[in-house]
């Protein structure tokens, strides 16, 4: 029971986590690459195996330490494209 009072009273006590982007940093850069299958298909080299599914990027660039760039890219299967860029704030 202690270490169920311990363990709320840290969480009451943490600070709030802000959201939103933050610099990167002069010269870094971050990339993500996904593949997401639409069904959950049979096992891969079998022959019923169907390779469909969304393909998306995300990418930043810090071009100085305060002013960072990004953009997220996808294409689905059925050709749909969609691209955000990553404006400064």
């Amino acid at each position: 029971m202690v270490i169920l009072r311990i363990v709320l009273l840290i969480l009451l006590a943490a600070g709030q986590a802000a959201g939103g982007a933050w610099p990167r940093g002069e010269g870094n850069t971050f990339a993500a690459l996904s593949y997401t299958l639409s069904d959950e298909p049979p096992a891969i080299g079998t022959s019923g195996f169907d390779p469909n599914g969304y393909l998306s990027l995300f990418v930043e660039h810090g071009r100085t330490d305060r002013l960072t760039f990004g953009l997220e890219a996808g294409r689905a299967d059925t050709g749909d494209y969609k691209a955000f860029p990553g404006l400064p704030s």
